[in-house]
């Protein structure tokens, strides 16, 4: 992550289901990237509804299927006096009612 050098913005998932590393792993690369900011993304908020599997998992675009609950605030103390500003994204709308 070194050879990346300088780092403006870091773009990283939080709480991937699909074959990505896990939160603390997030962080610890985060701190090693040492961007000016910080963009967690790919989770899903924890009052979020869980999703209805009767689409079947593989044929439908809820992303709720493929990404865990998870508080992307959870880390920010990790972040504390890194230099590395934190951007936390706020969902838009809710999901489509079917």
């Amino acid at each position: 992550m070194k050879a990346l050098g300088k780092v403006d913005v870091a773009i990283m998932p939080a709480a991937d289901n699909t074959c990505t590393i896990d939160a603390m792993d997030m962080a610890e690369a985060v701190k090693l990237i040492r961007p000016r900011l910080f963009i967690p993304v790919h989770f899903t908020p924890e009052d979020e509804p869980d999703p209805d599997p009767a689409e079947g998992m593989f044929s439908t675009k809820d992303a709720r299927f493929f990404t865990a609950k998870y508080d992307p605030a959870r880390p920010l103390p990790f972040f504390e006096g890194s230099g590395t500003e934190v951007a936390l994204l706020e969902k838009l709308a809710a999901p489509a009612a079917k």
